[in-house]
């Protein structure tokens, strides 16, 4: 009988682990991914910023709308 239980609680620790292994490795992929999409994002938006100053000094002079 002990055996038995013994079997059952390893056959569900085992299934378990099965199933929350590749869900713990999948956020972390996901955790790494989102956080390269959002440095990725924050460098667009300060290229097209500095361009935009670039753009606005060369059209209005060094004294143009943004300073």
């Amino acid at each position: 009988m002990l055996n038995t239980v013994e079997t059952v609680i390893l056959i569900l620790l085992t299934v378990a682990l099965v199933i929350a292994g590749p869900l713990m490795i999948a956020e972390g992929v996901v955790d790494i991914a989102s956080s390269v999409a959002s440095k990725a994002w924050n460098d667009w938006t300060g290229f097209v910023d500095w361009l935009y100053n670039a753009i606005d000094s060369v059209i209005f002079g060094k004294g143009g709308r943004n300073g």
